[in-house]
């Protein structure tokens, strides 16, 4: 609610930022300090998670992770959001061990993380083709 509404309702308010606009520009994001903030190094640059990112460069990191690391991470389709656009997860999984004997039943483990909303449609045949260790025996 703006000052002027919370004082014609007899709201108590305070003012505590009088322009945050102003402050803004002075926060040097932490992708400025790296001249190709398109191009992630994930091994070595974490400053992916220090800002603000907008869908642009989600979408981008999304995608960099699955050439990056094909046999790892897929991409999945958790939903759509209320203006109809894809909602997309990253599903990291482990590497498939080699059966052996008195392996128990053992399974490989996944890690969803990362919804991202995407409005790109994928042409990444590597989604449908990725074994995901699950062989159906539960």
């Amino acid at each position: 609610m703006d000052t002027f509404k919370a004082m014609t309702h007899n709201i108590p308010h305070t003012v505590m930022i009088p322009n945050l606009q102003d402050l803004i520009p002075q926060q040097a994001p932490a992708s400025l300090l790296h001249t190709r903030q398109n191009n992630w190094n994930f091994t070595t640059d974490n400053s992916f998670w220090d800002d603000y990112r907008d869908f642009a460069a989600l979408n981008n990191f999304t995608e960099t992770m699955v050439k990056q690391f094909p046999k790892l991470v897929k991409r999945v389709s958790i939903g759509k959001t209320h203006e109809g656009r894809e909602i997309f997860g990253l599903s990291i999984h482990g590497f498939k061990p080699k059966k052996r004997k008195g392996h128990k039943g053992k399974k490989d483990r996944s890690f969803d993380d990362a919804a991202v909303t995407d409005n790109v449609d994928s042409d990444d045949d590597q989604a449908d083709d990725y074994d995901d260790g699950d062989d159906g025996d539960d």
